[in-house]
């Protein structure tokens, strides 16, 4: 078959659509809408975040360029990643920092639960600005 459109430009080989019924597949469920959390759950994520304790912390020249705790790893944007956004553990990413930054690299690990809480991370790498906050309008 072929099909001109105002005469200028012809299309061979066009299949005529036709209308399908659309089925429900069985046990189909719609996702739960949730909703916006309030400024109090907002609030107290915040403070739960900040007084995590860290686990290790790393410097360079006294800088943090990178803090693990449970929940994650922190890099400040200064001191750029050191992973393709895999996961590692404390001995993973000392080894890849001190590949980066050799005998200028200072661990500081801390056990369980006695770290520096993580909004003082962020206060010292952000000059006391830096605690999380909510920062949507």
């Amino acid at each position: 078959m072929t099909m001109a459109f105002d005469g200028r430009i012809a299309i061979s080989g066009l299949v005529p659509l036709t209308p399908t019924k659309i089925v429900k597949p069985e046990n189909f469920s719609p996702p739960e809408i949730v909703a916006e959390p309030s400024q109090a759950e907002i609030d107290a994520q915040i403070r739960r975040q900040n007084a995590e304790p860290t686990t290790a912390v790393f410097r360079v020249n006294g800088q943090i360029v990178a803090a693990m705790r449970n929940s994650g790893t922190f890099f400040p944007s200064s001191a750029g990643a050191v992973t393709d956004g895999r996961a590692l553990d404390a001995n993973a990413l000392e080894a890849a920092l001190r590949q980066r930054h050799g005998n200028a690299l200072r661990v500081e690990r801390y056990p369980a639960g006695t770290g520096p809480a993580f909004g003082a991370i962020l206060a010292e790498v952000y000059g006391g600005k830096g605690y999380l906050v909510d920062t949507r309008a």
